[in-house]
């Protein structure tokens, strides 16, 4: 069951005073540079190979359409299936007849109006915690929102409009089609994108954290963030937490334990020091075992901590407020 929501734009886009210059994450449009030179260097390379073959230059033409076509296929067909899932989503919805919640109707307007972005479409869908942007839809399941707060809900809307902003998406799209391709396919007719999604490799951290910003800078709230950080990323993995135990020589078989949201949620909660006794201990060696084995997601946290103690949030979100005092003047 899904439910789309065409919110109304009859108001006019707003001006954001927001520049990419002011969002974007130290290093992040060097890496996609560099990306796409070594990218353009290796096309180069598959065109000389083909003129280096007998069938020259035939084999050289045959070398540049391959090219083209795989650039075709994988950077706009293979688009279509995502616009499908929210065909068939809104089709879902027309069938049900729901109505959209108030509350994050005016969390998506309000987020967009500061960042000078159309409104997107709102789809709610089932299926595992998750808030993504496709097209010009937002798009977040009904779990996500049993498993979030309402601020942690707003961080992680704004952590995708920052995708929208910084136009990250259809790199993002195209780095996740090709993950998802079978093996033969990805290393023939994909070959050339595929050469593209690798080199983006290091760009990819960088345009997390180019959203991470965007999502602080509308929330102003770093721990209810970084709480939301952590949620969904014990939930897109199941919660499972691995251990191992090494005896001597012999590694003991791993096993796994849970850590589930509502856990995370009491524990960040929390209060003062933690009472290392019982139960809280258990809770904080699970969690801590965690991050240790993701530590992606710890690093995140960490450069969202230096980002929000940094002189340079400080002077955006003196823009923000600036902008936002201006516009509520009579």
């Amino acid at each position: 069951m899904a439910m789309k929501v065409k919110l109304d734009k009859k108001e006019p886009k707003a001006k954001s005073v927001l520049t990419l210059a002011d969002l974007r994450a130290p290093g992040e449009s060097k890496a996609k540079n560099s990306a796409y030179l070594i990218t353009g260097l290796a096309w180069i390379g598959l065109v000389l190979i083909g003129l280096a073959l007998p069938l020259r230059p035939y084999s050289a033409y045959a070398g540049l359409a391959w090219i083209v076509l795989s650039a075709l296929y994988f950077g706009g067909m293979a688009g279509s299936s995502q616009r499908k899932l929210v065909a068939a989503q809104w089709q879902q919805m027309l069938r049900a007849r729901l109505t959209a919640p108030a509350e994050i109707e005016q969390m998506v307007r309000t987020q967009s109006r500061t960042l000078g972005l159309a409104i997107p479409d709102l789809l709610l869908a089932e299926g595992l915690p998750e808030v993504t942007i496709i097209g010009k839809t937002l798009r977040l399941t009904q779990t996500l929102r049993s498993t979030v707060s309402d601020e942690e809900l707003a961080g992680l809307i704004g952590h995708e409009l920052g995708h929208l902003k910084a136009g990250h998406l259809g790199l993002l799209g195209l780095i996740s089609r090709m993950q998802q391709l079978d093996p033969l396919l990805r290393y023939t007719l994909g070959l050339p994108m595929t050469i593209l999604a690798s080199t983006l490799r290091n760009w990819v951290p960088l345009a997390e954290q180019t959203a991470d910003r965007v999502a602080l800078l509308l929330t102003q709230n770093q721990k209810a963030y970084g709480s939301a950080i952590m949620k969904l990323a014990i939930a897109g993995s199941g919660g499972q937490v691995q251990y191992r135990e090494t005896d001597g020589w012999r590694d003991v078989e791993a096993t796994a334990e849970e850590v589930s949201t509502a856990e995370l949620g009491q524990y960040l909660s929390r209060k003062g020091d933690l009472a290392l006794e019982g139960g809280e201990l258990t809770a904080h060696f699970r969690l801590g075992e965690f991050i240790r084995q993701h530590p992606e997601v710890q690093e995140r946290i960490n450069e969202l901590t230096h980002y929000a103690d940094s002189p340079e949030f400080r002077a955006t979100l003196e823009k923000i407020k600036g902008s936002t005092a201006t516009a509520s003047r009579p």
